[in-house]
């Protein structure tokens, strides 16, 4: 249901970073990396989901939430490599005030307050294979209220947070000859059953999104294989 009477979005804001470059920092060769931000954004006429009851059924449609909504966080990421060996990291807060809004539209509306990956491997045979894992954790994320409930009071989800979840992931690479590399990655290594973050997954027999509420179907892809060639001439 469209709205004419919408007011733009106006948003404000600002972000302030650093960033590290250090070599030979504990052996000849090494190298470290390091990024660092602090942002904090303020929207005006933030534009949301919202539903109107007829008597026709509830019409949903958007609109502009009153006053301003803020989003603000910190990002950090980081890398070492010292040649034969190699980890890194990312870490992201979030942390906002913005309205919940009708799902109907699509997918939630919120990002997970807790967003981390890590990451390591070695380098073989002259540096000619690689082998790494990641690990990503993704904390619960909000939903809203307006959207929580009981499959009795027809509401998308049974709880106002969608689970969170951690991936572990296996990576490999072998250079044949130069300029000819082959892998192989296994991505949700364990197989670990989980809804990704800012995803829904509707089930038109249950009337329900995401995976926290009963009977509903998770989305999240299981343990998947690639096998990879890579040629440069």
């Amino acid at each position: 249901m469209k709205n004419p009477f919408l007011d733009p979005e106006i948003q404000k804001g600002w972000e302030f970073g650093a960033n590290v470059v250090q070599d030979n920092v504990l052996t000849g060769g090494d190298s470290f990396r390091l990024k660092a931000d602090y942002y904090r954004m303020e929207i005006e006429n933030y534009v949301t989901g919202c539903q109107l009851n007829t008597a026709m059924g509830p019409r949903f449609y958007f609109c502009n939430a009153p006053g301003i909504s803020v989003v603000q966080g910190v990002e950090l990421q980081g890398m070492y490599d010292v040649g034969y060996a190699f980890s890194g990291f990312s870490y992201t807060y979030t942390n906002t005030d913005l309205p919940s809004q009708i799902d109907g539209f699509g997918a939630h509306s919120f990002l997970p307050d807790h967003t981390a990956v890590l990451s390591g491997g070695v380098r073989l045979l002259d540096r000619k294979l690689t082998l790494g894992g990641r690990v990503s954790y993704f904390s619960e994320s909000y939903i809203g209220a307006i959207n929580s409930g009981t499959v009795a009071q027809r509401a998308p989800y049974g709880s106002p947070y969608m689970p969170g979840y951690t991936l572990v992931d296996f990576f490999s690479s072998y250079k044949v000859y130069e300029g000819v590399e082959l892998g192989l990655n296994v991505n949700n290594l364990f197989d670990k059953v989980y809804t990704p973050a800012l995803s829904t997954t509707f089930s038109e027999g249950t009337k329900c999104y995401g995976s926290n509420q009963m009977g509903c179907i998770d989305s999240g892809i299981g343990r998947t294989f690639f096998l990879t060639a890579k040629a440069q001439f």
